[in-house]
């Protein structure tokens, strides 16, 4: 993975665990954000022409359909 995408996908997971850990409107936040970060992974994949990166965009947007609903 290129280091712009794996510097997203880093910070993805991250909100996701700073957010497990908060309840209400801190949570939900955390949510979005790292729904904008794996957005921003995906994006990435598309400038880098790596073996895989379209299996790799498809998991991130699956990751991402569950993140908008945990951050409604």
């Amino acid at each position: 993975m290129p280091p712009g995408a794996a510097r997203a996908a880093t910070s993805a997971a991250l909100n996701i665990a700073e957010a497990a850990s908060r309840e209400g409107a801190a949570s939900k936040q955390h949510f979005r954000i790292a729904l904008g970060s794996a957005g921003e992974a995906c994006a990435a994949l598309d400038f880098c022409g790596v073996p895989g990166a379209e299996e790799q965009q498809a998991k991130l947007r699956r990751v991402g359909a569950m993140l908008r609903r945990l951050g409604q």
